[in-house]
């Protein structure tokens, strides 16, 4: 089950092959792009699933839903509400925010992630449609990639460094990157699209961002106690 302002959803109809019982598996790799160091997972729908738990303590999703995979979904509110949309098993928890304001969320255009029975996603807010067969979504913003295309507002030299991390898509795989020192977002955008070969990237949020694997040692890095927003998960089918 997931839970978000006190509405509990279900979470996976087939139930978990839980991280204790799952084969050696890695799917992260670390990669170095325009001389900054990323973090790579690599996810074929074919094999695994991703899902989204509206809980905002990686410790307790790492408990209660034990997965191979957990990163952060999109930006959220100080109370740990997502800023927008969210939907968990098909329901609507938060609606698409098409609002103007400051931020990186209101970095237009700004996008969704989103699975469902046409597979997984990204693209831009205005494009996008709700209403749809999509079984979960996590808004943010900016949308670092279009069609190929760079957001126009993103600099190969700005010197706005950050941790910074994102999802993108081809095909049928679905990418988790996090950057392992602060890097620019033309780097992280530039990384989805020449070396994981992505046309639609999305960014989802900064320094607090954070991708936990599941290894034969334990959890790597170790999951703390930190409160985000909701957690994109990932286990075998």
């Amino acid at each position: 089950m997931v839970r978000r302002n006190g509405i509990f959803v279900g979470l996976l109809c087939g139930g978990w092959i839980t991280s204790s019982s799952a084969k050696d598996v890695s799917l992260v790799q670390q990669v170095e792009h325009r001389n900054r160091r990323f973090t790579v997972a690599s996810i074929p729908l074919s094999q695994y699933q991703i899902d989204l738990v509206g809980e905002p303590s990686a410790r307790k999703v790492a408990e209660q839903y034990p997965p191979l995979l957990l990163m952060n979904a999109g930006m959220f509110h100080a109370n740990h509400d997502p800023v927008g949309l969210e939907m968990i098993a098909g329901q609507v928890l938060n609606p698409l925010n098409t609002d103007d304001g400051q931020g990186n969320f209101f970095l237009k255009p700004n996008g969704v992630f989103a699975i469902g029975e046409q597979g997984a996603v990204v693209v831009a807010t205005e494009g996008f449609d709700v209403s749809k067969s999509w079984r979960i979504a996590t808004q943010s913003g900016p949308l670092l990639l279009q069609d190929g295309e760079y957001h126009p507002k993103l600099q190969p030299n700005s010197p706005n460094f950050h941790i910074r991390n994102g999802v993108c898509v081809s095909a049928d795989m679905v990418y988790f990157v996090i950057s392992d020192e602060p890097v620019r977002f033309y780097d992280l955008a530039s990384l989805m699209k020449e070396r994981l070969g992505c046309q639609d990237g999305l960014y989802l949020d900064g320094a607090v961002s954070r991708l936990y694997q599941w290894t034969d040692k334990g959890w790597s890095p170790d999951v703390d106690s930190t409160l985000l927003g909701s957690w994109l998960v990932v286990a075998i089918r």
